[in-house]
């Protein structure tokens, strides 16, 4: 049985138009309404977030919204999340297996020094959001399901932009629940011009040459890689310059080998 609600297109503006922010461009409302219209995720229901990351909106499917779609499929049979520690008894892994009714079998292992994230959140609840993001990539893998994903667990562990009050978060509450006797119409907008993304933040730059790096047999950390550069290049745009560098130089290298 479907758990998906349709919501009409009318609900969709007036969510779109309370909990974006102000200074969301048309491309990001269109965006947002998209994912309601095409998954029924909302949210209100914290299932899909406009989260500002790296110094630009972002829309991106929280982890309830993934184990809503998994349910979905009628497949989802369950899932559970191991974890693997290094000689000192540290986690340094997890991996999330999802199994589904047709007897079929799924996982996914992500390692906390390829997903750590400079946040407080990751630093405070390391644990959780690993089992988070490995939890989501198994679901998309098991069951096709496609989206964006890079901040979910970010924005589940951050505060999402709220509805200007409560009084409207109730009100919007009511029409979800209300019965509809409007088709839902894919949402008729002009061509907007999509701005350029703003370039890659230094944090994920570092994670990039850390990620080239592991492929390449070295064991340094986004962190670490960061933390080196910033030694070395000194201001913002140095550290920059000596990341892209690193990043260019260990590609190189991974492609000449590719080559042998």
């Amino acid at each position: 049985m479907s758990i998906v609600q349709v919501i009409d297109q009318p609900t969709i503006d007036r969510i779109v138009a309370n909990v974006m922010p102000k200074s969301a461009t048309e491309a990001d409302r269109l965006a947002l309404a998209t994912m309601m219209q095409s998954y029924g995720l909302n949210p209100l229901r914290k299932e899909v977030y406009p989260i500002s990351y790296g110094g630009r909106l972002s829309i991106v499917v929280g982890v309830d919204g993934w184990r809503r779609l998994a349910h979905e499929t009628g497949r989802y049979a369950g899932g559970e999340a191991t974890y693997g520690l290094d000689a000192e008894g540290r986690v340094e892994s997890c991996t999330y297996t999802v199994l589904t009714k047709d007897g079929g079998k799924f996982s996914f292992t992500c390692w906390l020094d390829e997903f750590r994230q400079g946040t407080p959140t990751w630093a405070k609840s390391p644990r959780h959001m690993l089992r988070v993001k490995a939890e989501v990539h198994c679901l998309k893998a098991a069951f096709g399901l496609a989206g964006p994903t890079e901040y979910d667990a970010e924005a589940e562990a951050a505060a999402p932009v709220q509805v200007r009050t409560e009084s409207r978060i109730e009100e919007l509450n009511k029409l979800l629940t209300a019965p509809s006797t409007e088709a839902v119409v894919a949402p008729q907008a002009a061509p907007v011009q999509v701005e350029s993304p703003a370039p890659a933040s230094l944090e994920q730059l570092a994670e990039e040459v850390a990620a080239l790096g592991r492929k390449a047999g070295h064991r340094r950390s986004g962190m670490q890689a960061l933390a080196a550069a910033k030694k070395q290049g000194k201001d913002e745009a140095g550290t920059r310059r000596v990341l892209e560098e690193w990043h260019e130089a260990i590609s190189n290298t991974l492609n000449k080998e590719n080559m042998k």
